[in-house]
This record gives C-alpha cells, structure tokens and sequence, in this order.
C-alpha cells in the first residue's frame, strides 16, 4: 500500500498500535460533522468507508470460503483421502485477531453448513482465547509484537457482532456489555447469565494460543512433513490444529486450517522458519519491497487524523509527508476515506506488520489428515 504512486492515495501511520487505528477510524464514523456531512456546505464533506472487517461486506466474503472448503474436504474424500459424505461435520480453525473471519464462520454454521466447532486460534495477544476458555474477557494493557502481526490486536471488532448474538439480539444489553468493557476494561455479561452465555459460546466456539516459539516449530514442521510453506498467522491454526483438535476426533472430527497470506509477505519469515529460508514473493509482487514508500506521520488522535484528511480533501499538501525507508515495517488497518475527487487513506500503526494480509485474505486451504499426507 505505502508503494503505491497515485496521488489520490495517501498512506497515515499513526504513533501507535492497530487497537489505536481502529478506535481513530470508529471515532471519525461516528463524527457526524465530518462524516457524510459537506452537503449543504457544512464542515467535514468526506464519506468514510472500510475495507477490513468493520464493512460487513468484507464478512459477507469471508462466508463465501467456509462453504467451498467444506465442500472441497468433501471432494478429497471422494478421491480417496478418507469416505465422506454431505452433511459429516468437520472443524475449522482459523487465526484471530478481530475475530472477523472466525465471525464468518459462525454465521456460515448459522446457515447450516456442518461445522462441529469453530476454533478461534490466537497468538499470545490472547484475549478471545481467554474468553471463549475461560469467560475472561480483560483488556489487559497494549497489544504487544509477535511473528503474527496482523493478530496483534486486545480489542476485538467483531467480538461485538457475536455478542448481539449471544444475547438474542438484544441491543440494550448489548450496549451494557460493551460499556462494561469502555469502563472497567472487563466484559460483564450480567449477574445470572454469565455460565448459559458461555455455555451457548461453547456449543460453537473452541479456542487456543501459540506462542512465537509455537509458531517457529509448526513453521519448521509442515516444512518438513509437508514440503509446505505456511504464514506466521496460518502456523496458528496449525498448530491448534496438530497440538488440540486432531488428536480428539470424537469432539471435533477432521480439521481444516483457513491459510491467510503468503508466507514470503512477513519481514519476520526467517525468524520464524528455522530453516532461516525465505520463501520467494510471487512474481507480480517481487521488487515491491525495494521501491520508495510514500508514508505521513501523524499524532495518535482521531482530531490529528481528521486534520490531516480535512486539509488532504482541500487539496493542500501534506506538510509533513516523507519517504519512508524500503525496510521499515507498517501495517494498513484497511480503512478508508474517501473524498471528493477519489482520494483513499489508510491508516497504519506504526509497530504492527502486515495488515495487507487482513485486508486480503487467501482462500487457500490447509488441510491435514491423520492417516495421509496432503
């Protein structure tokens, strides 16, 4: 995103975390005098939008590939790998960290497709896998940098979007539980309610954790089983998958693990495959790496950036934009403004890696079998 040349594309890193980024972008939505405002003349006249999991077309998507993974486990089955027929049920593990694609999944089940669990499958910024383990759901302190960048996240979006669920669509309790988050930093279900809550999370819901060195392993080991080079991310599902589920096909049957982006896209590659082997870009992205990145640095605060897109929208110059080294690390949060004339922002916190990944997720699919190397 940070090489792209257009002028009407301008990339923000903000001084601090993706957490940070998306608290910025949902202030602005809700900035009635900035957002979708300009129309009769009045301050603001920009219309925001998303292309992560905050637009619930990026979920409409994500549903899309549950059903063809399923039916394409179905197909390995016919050739052989293992007799299945419509309707066994099967687990998915899927790396979290807004919990968007793992919110696909529930609505997939929800729609009949036989999924016998979905595993929410984190690094060690672990608070999905606190809740849906142990009903503890605390924002404890910052999110911190692992190999899995993109999951480097302690405030889940989607989290919301699966409560509204768990709480039969009730909006004012919904909006107590959030508030409870906003004010103590804690989810509180309610006095009486918070055992069936979690009871009914479970009947869908699994979770796990990996550590970096639970990623360097898993890395190395489908490398050398599988001749297979998975992501940082994907080594979560991975390893979930090899370490917990498989070996309990009675409560969770065959597994499937959703890949995420290609593994050459993550500066920390080489420190997570032990082999210390890289693998190669795909063609049409190799050299991208070494062209100039076109980056603004902006204060970590909702005024800051609207500021800097208001002044943007006006077709003045960025004051403060600079060339940002070929080798540094950002992430785009995959959100958007877009303003008269064609103009797209995307914000970046300035720590955590490979946001492209969630903003383009892969369809691949991982699938290991027990019996038979895939």
């Amino acid at each position: 995103m940070t090489t792209v040349k257009d002028k009407n594309v301008h990339c923000v890193a903000v001084d601090g975390v993706f957490d940070d980024c998306q608290d910025i972008v949902k202030q602005l939505f809700c900035d009635t005098s900035f957002n979708n405002s300009g129309e009769n003349g009045e301050a603001g006249g920009v219309t925001l939008g998303a292309v992560n999991s905050i637009n619930w077309a990026r979920i409409l998507a994500q549903i899309v590939y549950y059903f063809y993974g399923y039916f394409r486990w179905l197909d390995l089955g016919a050739n052989g790998l293992q007799p299945r027929k419509l309707g066994d049920e099967l687990t998915f593990a899927v790396p979290s960290g807004n919990f968007g694609n793992a919110l696909a999944g529930f609505y997939a089940r929800s729609m009949g497709l036989p999924i016998k669990r979905i595993a929410v499958c984190t690094n060690d910024n672990d608070i999905l896998h606190r809740f849906f383990s142990s009903g503890d759901y605390s924002v404890s302190g910052r999110a911190h940098a692992t190999l899995a960048p993109a999951m480097d996240i302690t405030k889940s979006s989607n989290f919301e979007r699966f409560l509204f669920h768990l709480v039969d669509g009730d909006a004012a309790r919904l909006r107590a539980c959030m508030a409870s988050i906003t004010e103590t930093g804690k989810l509180d279900l309610g006095e009486g309610d918070t055992a069936p809550l979690l009871a009914a999370a479970a009947d869908i819901f699994v979770s796990s954790r990996t550590s970096d060195e639970g990623i360097r392993k898993v890395v190395a080991k489908v490398k050398t089983d599988f001749q297979y080079d998975i992501c940082p991310h994907t080594a979560c599902s991975v390893h979930a998958a090899l370490s917990t589920f498989l070996p309990n096909p009675a409560k969770y049957g065959e597994v499937v693990c959703l890949a995420t982006a290609h593994p050459g896209k993550f500066a920390g590659y080489d420190t997570a495959n032990t082999s210390g082997a890289v693998p190669p870009l795909p063609a049409q992205l190799r050299g991208i790496t070494a062209l100039p990145r076109r980056v603004t640095a902006v204060a970590n605060s909702a005024t800051a950036v609207k500021d800097l897109v208001i002044s943007t929208v006006g077709h003045r110059r960025f004051s403060n934009q600079s060339q940002v080294p070929a080798g540094d690390r950002s992430q785009s949060a995959g959100n958007s403004s877009h303003a008269p004339g064609g103009r797209v922002f995307s914000l970046a916190g300035s720590f955590v890696a490979g946001a492209l990944l969630s903003a383009a997720v892969a369809a691949s699919i991982v699938h290991f079998s027990r019996r038979k190397k895939v």
